[in-house]
């Protein structure tokens, strides 16, 4: 997997944040979250793929990791067939802080 980072969030408890929307660049896609820090008592930082088409108005959840509950811990998730844009959405749900490096997705075919 390359080691391109993408973006580099910063989220405090109770908040959300969003990447930057991505087209579609094939029929499949892994994309990789580490989260570096994660800071308060039982953290736990979830993160879901979004997508859309380009008539749409309202984005869906295609796909959800695995919860980061550790500091340093890497989470990749696979998607196939996705719509024709694409973001990830990630939530600090418990905790106090944290902050995400969020990886170049790598397409396939």
């Amino acid at each position: 997997m390359r080691t391109q980072l993408t973006s580099d969030l910063f989220l405090v408890a109770g908040g959300s944040a969003y990447t930057k929307e991505m087209p579609r660049l094939g029929n499949a896609v892994v994309f990789a979250v580490y989260a570096p820090q994660l800071t308060g008592s039982f953290p736990v930082l979830g993160v879901v793929i979004e997508h859309k088409n380009l008539d749409e108005t309202t984005w869906t959840q295609a796909a959800s990791f695995q919860s980061i509950t550790v500091p340093g811990q890497t989470k990749s998730k696979a998607l196939k067939e996705p719509k024709q844009q694409l973001r990830l959405k990630l939530t600090l749900a418990a905790g106090n802080s944290a902050r995400a490096f969020i990886y170049e997705p790598q397409w396939q075919p």
